[in-house]
């Protein structure tokens, strides 16, 4: 055989990571980064687009985070054409204090709580669609248990109870929108 060759480099790295080969890849790295030319043509660029990242990154970061609660009408929901073929007629629904007939059978008071995707949707287009999905939570609920309606429906955004006949409180974000039902399931006479 002949001779060995010699071999030149700057730098020898090796992957036996038994001996410590992780760490001398680490000192190369931290050797490379400390001896990067900050005096170049591209480093004002580099500064400037990273704070430029930065700033944007502060000021998206609270807009995302944005919880906003609003009161939307219950009937403009309920008659949407998201709502046609989906709440169900048969399970009547009562808000607030409006009246209904008479209680025969009382299934108790149930909870719902739904968020929905709100990503490029107007506040009032998640919202709707997020209490469509509460309303129809709770018409499920009223199905199962026996029931033939739901009376006094309340929104329980936060757990902080809202009582209306016309309005339901929605907390709306950049990003999802959230509505929060609490009702009676409740069996009615003369239908």
């Amino acid at each position: 055989m002949g001779e060995p060759r010699r071999i030149e480099t700057e730098h020898l790295v090796s992957n036996n990571f038994t001996f410590g080969g992780i760490n001398t890849s680490l000192r190369r790295c931290a050797c490379e980064i400390f001896r990067f030319d900050w005096s170049g043509e591209h480093t004002m660029t580099m500064l400037r687009n990273t704070v430029l990242l930065a700033i944007a990154c502060a000021v998206a970061l609270p807009a995302a985070a944005r919880d906003e609660q609003k009161l939307y009408p219950i009937g403009q929901a309920l008659k949407s054409p998201a709502a046609q073929g989906k709440v169900d007629p048969g399970i009547r629904l009562f808000f607030g204090r409006q009246r209904h007939p008479n209680v025969t059978k009382d299934f108790g008071q149930w909870p719902t709580n739904k968020k929905t995707n709100a990503f490029a949707r107007s506040d009032l287009q998640a919202c709707e669609w997020v209490f469509l999905s509460a309303v129809i939570a709770l018409q499920e609920r009223a199905r199962k248990e026996g029931g033939n309606a739901v009376i006094n429906i309340v929104s329980n955004y936060r757990n902080i109870v809202t009582s209306s006949e016309s309005e339901y409180v929605c907390g709306a974000g950049g990003l999802i929108a959230g509505v929060a039902l609490k009702g009676r399931v409740v069996s009615l006479g003369g239908r």
